[in-house]
């Protein structure tokens, strides 16, 4: 009785140096083929907010101007098109002075890597199942060296932001130039209501005393009525215009783009302060290794046993 119980253990010892053995030689294989394939890479990312959180005032007051007759329709000065600048801040024409600066430390990184490794998007906030769009950019770059990753990252942020301010300077600088263009406009038109209603009122001598109770001048009275109130309208309109110019002249003495680094660049780390890898899948084909060297174990002590 103990020696067939002896032998049985003998032969449950040697299925399970089998399962071991080929599970181990599998795993290995997998584990040098993965990570020759999949080498880690580590992905940085940075936030940047590319308009001001707040810009419904100038809006208004540029789309106020193209309401006032004879005036040209008014150009969206204010509305960053992401679509398109997610596609410039891609380009090589402004990732070529980057790069220049990446070489300085990297003389062989080239734009193809550059774009390769290179990720833009718009962040969107998820409220109750519904996504809406920010006004944040959110930057990656990934790469297999981390201290390359973090220093093309700085270079990149460096970048985009002097950008900003060349992009918030040509703004500011077609702002300035509709308002200019519209401000004679309203001019005239302020100068054309004052003296409609001076004429109105010098031949009808509206400035009589109790002329606008008369039933002689019911008609006449109405139109003296709305021209005061163009007027009013317009010379409001016209600080306003005047106001808005100053707030631009004001923006652009002051050189400060709206851009703004609001997530600094970084790679992310664990609790430890060690880097943590970007996401690759050889922890997937780590595990499947492990399953297939299991299943072989498993399948090559039951031909065994039918031998």
């Amino acid at each position: 009785m103990m020696h067939l119980f002896l032998r049985r253990l003998r032969t449950l010892k040697g299925k399970v140096l089998v399962v071991i053995s080929i599970t181990s030689a599998v795993s290995l294989a997998t584990h040098i083929g993965v990570k020759q394939a999949f080498p880690l890479t580590y992905r940085g990312d940075m936030k940047l907010l590319v308009e001001p959180i707040t810009t419904e005032a100038k809006t208004v007051q540029i789309e106020t101007i193209s309401s006032v007759p004879e005036s040209v329709p008014s150009q969206d000065y204010s509305h960053v098109d992401y679509a398109t600048q997610i596609e410039v801040l891609q380009s090589p024409l402004l990732l070529a002075p980057i790069l220049e600066e990446i070489r300085t430390q990297y003389p062989t990184f080239s734009l193809e890597e550059f774009k390769k490794g290179l990720t833009i998007q718009r962040l969107h906030r998820e409220q109750q199942q519904v996504s809406s769009p920010t006004k944040i950019i959110d930057v990656r770059f990934q790469g297999k060296d981390p201290e390359q990753v973090q220093f093309i990252l700085d270079k990149t942020a460096k970048g985009y932001i002097e950008y900003g301010i060349q992009a918030q300077k040509a703004n500011l600088a077609k702002k300035m130039q509709f308002v200019d263009t519209q401000l004679p406009r309203l001019q005239k038109r302020v100068d054309m209501l004052r003296s409609r209603r001076q004429e109105l009122q010098e031949r009808y001598n509206l400035n009589a005393p109790n002329v606008q109770q008369s039933p002689q001048f019911p008609a006449i009275a109405r139109e003296n009525d709305e021209l005061q109130q163009q007027l009013k309208i317009a010379n409001q309109t016209f600080e306003q215009v005047l106001t808005l110019r100053e707030q631009l002249q004001l923006e652009a003495a002051q050189n400060n783009g709206s851009w703004q680094i609001i997530s600094p660049p970084k790679i992310p780390r664990d609790a430890t302060g060690n880097l943590i890898p970007a996401p690759n899948p050889s922890t997937v084909m780590m595990f499947g290794g492990i399953v297939l060297g299991l299943s072989l174990g498993a399948g090559t002590t039951v031909l065994l046993e039918r031998r």
